[in-house]
């Protein structure tokens, strides 16, 4: 009894430990929202107070800042590991891209999210609702199409949800109620709890299946040129990674608050989004890349840097070869007419996705030629800003090749 006594609470403490081990077990779930941004640090506030916090981030600041809360943009459908919940929100971890830090060590995109904005998979199996939510995009694994999807190149508004949903949104497909002009899909509406049968009009969706590295690299191309042909542009966002609407405002510079540091910020008073929806330079790559089903996992400059080769003297420039620089990478997009395709943000003046000739770019760039000449003659060339004044921020040049990207059977 003696014995019984003195181990009782050692038993009770092993217990309710084994127990909070396996109740705080990361578990998968998905995004269900259209367009989710992943910030940096959580909020201790009310649920009104996380509601604005979460809804309130502006474009981008004016200076490059590691305090800067958004890290990326996740899109409806996309899956995340929730690796812990606290007041309201989640912690949560993607696979379908990284980041390398300053010591080249490789970590997955990690950051807080509202709690309401995923669905445990769990609770998708119990409510029968998983088949509405596509097998993830996972850079550790080969990619296999277990059920038929699509994904959606172009934003595409719902009547049924009242939802607009963004440009590398992915969905189940029910193809046995296709029609001429549009394919059926399995939607998870938020509201009901339940899936929903919808139709996405043909022109805008890309159906995922096996495709040649060419026709990979073609596909992709021909989204980046999509979406700089429209009359409106896609705005830059600082970490964004989504394409759910144009813009027409001019940005604005506001202050901006968040950790206790104080920021400079361009924002915008169009946006009627929860989240501000748009593209930052790597987050352009990023989303048409996995669009048109190319092995592309690339968060940040710097993992581009090292996930690609470098074009040698010996080597002939490709259009969709990288243009890199230190915080900045851009693709070639034409060679004859040499152009070029970037997410430019507002300091030199442009802030949106644009294809813009090569010798408006850089000052005496009449040709792809002058600029693989200073690059591998190691001078810096000048940057043009949009009003044609000249940057004073410039950096050299490292071109990359993309047809590298499908020699790295194990990325980086």
């Amino acid at each position: 009894m003696k014995f019984f006594r003195c181990c009782l609470p050692r038993f009770v403490f092993l217990f309710f430990s084994i127990s909070l081990y396996f109740w705080a077990k990361p578990y998968e779930a998905f995004v269900i929202v259209p367009v989710v941004d992943i910030l940096s640090r959580s909020c201790d506030g009310t649920a009104q107070e996380r509601v604005k916090f979460y809804n309130n981030l502006p474009l981008s600041p004016v200076e490059s800042s590691a305090y800067w809360p958004r890290i990326h943009q996740a899109l409806f459908n996309e899956t995340v590991w929730v690796i812990k919940e606290e007041n309201g929100q989640a912690f949560v971890e993607m696979k379908n891209c990284f980041i390398l830090d300053e010591h080249y060590n490789k970590k997955e995109v990690q950051g807080w999210v509202q709690l309401d904005d995923v669905y445990a998979t769990e609770r998708a199996i119990k409510n029968r609702v998983q088949y509405g939510f596509p097998a993830p995009i996972d850079y550790r694994k080969s990619a296999q199409i277990v059920r038929p999807t699509l994904v959606i190149y172009e934003p595409w508004f719902e009547d049924q949800t009242q939802q607009i949903y963004s440009a590398g949104t992915r969905f189940i497909r029910a193809p046995q109620d296709d029609s001429e002009d549009f394919y059926a899909i399995n939607l998870f509406d938020k509201s009901r709890h339940k899936l929903l049968k919808a139709f996405i009009g043909k022109r805008i969706a890309i159906i995922e299946e096996e495709r040649s590295q060419q026709q990979q690299q073609d596909l992709f191309l021909k989204i980046l040129d999509t979406w700089c042909s429209y009359q409106l542009p896609i705005a830059y966002v600082f970490g964004g990674s989504s394409f759910c609407k144009l813009t027409s405002a001019q940005a604005f510079l506001a202050p901006y608050c968040f950790g206790g540091k104080s920021f400079s910020c361009w924002n915008s008073a169009e946006y009627d989004q929860k989240v501000m929806s748009g593209l930052d330079c790597s987050g352009l790559l990023l989303r048409a890349a996995q669009i048109a089903g190319m092995p592309y996992y690339f968060k940040n400059s710097l993992s581009i840097l090292r996930g690609l080769k470098q074009l040698g003297e010996e080597k002939s420039l490709s259009v969709g070869d990288l243009v890199w620089t230190k915080g900045h990478v851009g693709i070639v997009s034409a060679l004859i007419s040499p152009q070029f395709i970037e997410a430019a943000g507002y300091g030199r003046g442009y802030g949106k996705v644009h294809k813009i000739e090569l010798k408006k770019r850089f000052l005496g760039a009449a040709n792809w030629h002058d600029l693989l000449f200073s690059c591998f003659n190691h001078t810096v060339p000048t940057n043009i800003n949009a009003d044609g004044s000249l940057s004073q921020d410039n950096m050299p040049l490292v071109f990359l090749r993309l047809a590298t990207l499908w020699d790295n059977g194990d990325v980086l």
